[in-house]
């Protein structure tokens, strides 16, 4: 089980979700609020010639994707900013090119790794859903918390205290 944080906002409300699943069920949290991964950009995609030849192929990047392709599942914890994940959600998913590139047979064992999305969003779900389309074999499941169908604001990193968040949270992790 490989569960991802992907707030780089330490022990707000993503990084407290992790935690809280791990609790439940285990497994390995990798927290943005503990690592970054370079966007691509910034070189001359050495990449498309040979992926090893990445100039940030040394940050997280490939030990995140390599846990993720070894784990039976994942749950990927997303922050919504302007009604989008945010952008260590879309690093994560441009940089992977690097990882999978000329690698098909890796490609298929990632994508069938069971997908599991809590979204931190008072907004819409469709950007989400699109977004996730391309992460796994079967459509992952999803579930939205609104802070404020709590009474909550989400930038107060709160959610944890709700005993009705953690039940959704359980009732999802068990369905």
């Amino acid at each position: 089980m490989v569960i991802v944080s992907f707030s780089s906002r330490k022990n707000g409300n993503c990084e407290q979700i992790s935690r809280y699943i791990a609790e439940q069920v285990g497994g390995e949290i990798f927290s943005f609020a503990d690592f970054s991964i370079e966007p691509c950009g910034k070189c001359e995609y050495e990449c498309f010639k040979d992926r090893e030849r990445c100039p940030h192929i040394e940050d997280m990047e490939v030990k995140l994707l390599e846990a993720i392709t070894r784990s039976d599942a994942a749950y990927f914890i997303i922050p919504n900013y302007c009604d989008y994940p945010n952008a260590n959600f879309f690093i994560f998913n441009e940089r992977s090119q690097c990882y999978f590139q000329g690698r098909p047979e890796i490609l298929e064992k990632y994508l069938k790794v069971s997908k599991k999305v809590v979204v931190i969003s008072n907004t819409g779900e469709e950007n989400f859903r699109k977004a996730m389309e391309y992460q796994a074999e079967e459509e992952p499941k999803f579930l939205f918390l609104a802070a404020k169908e709590f009474g909550k604001k989400s930038i107060d990193g709160d959610l944890m205290s709700s005993e009705a968040v953690r039940e959704r949270i359980k009732n999802f992790i068990n369905g």
